[in-house]
């Protein structure tokens, strides 16, 4: 369903297995994909499904066929457990959807004990729209961003640090750094 309508997700991503909807609502039944790391509170490749269930209501009512609808904000987002390798979405459509092109929605993440695993509130997509000032593009410069590492002390303004905490899935840079220090 979302590549014939232009939505392309890798493997890992493909995590909605069924689903059951409305004109409102829609459930679905997600499985993490076996690739997908398992030691994480927030999975990825759930929590996107969790998302996705809301484009998957919007495809299956044939709503906005003509336009795209973009994330646009989420409120607030409660995590309560670990998401686990199967899980239930419940999306529903909220009462303010539909006015000044936005849609609004509330989405329920369960286990399959129906136990609340996260809660979404307001999330909200709306409508695409290109620029008023589309035509003059041509007349903005070019601008490209390169990057170049420069080596120099750890430090923040100027300040040296007494420690350092590094977010890495591997061991090669904590060895490198450790060679270093």
């Amino acid at each position: 369903m979302f590549i014939k309508n232009g939505l392309m997700y890798g493997d890992t991503f493909r995590v909605i297995k069924n689903c059951n909807f409305n004109n409102d609502e829609i459930i679905c039944e997600l499985h993490r994909h076996t690739q997908s790391p398992t030691e994480k509170i927030i999975e990825p490749s759930i929590a996107d499904g969790v998302f996705q269930t809301v484009a998957a209501l919007y495809l299956l009512n044939n709503l906005h066929q003509e336009e795209q609808l973009l994330p646009y904000y989420l409120k607030e987002m409660k995590v309560y457990a670990a998401m686990p390798d199967k899980c239930i979405v419940y999306a529903h459509r909220n009462e303010n959807s539909g006015k000044e092109n936005i849609e609004s929605y509330n989405m329920y993440l369960c286990n399959d004990s129906g136990e609340l695993i996260a809660e979404f509130k307001e999330f909200i997509k709306r409508k695409y729209e290109k620029s008023k000032d589309v035509d003059n593009i041509t007349s903005l410069p070019l601008l490209t961003y390169t990057s170049r590492w420069v080596t120099r002390s750890l430090g923040m303004h100027c300040e040296n640090l007494s420690a350092v905490i590094v977010f890495e899935n591997g061991r090669t840079f904590l060895d490198k750094a450790k060679d270093s220090f």
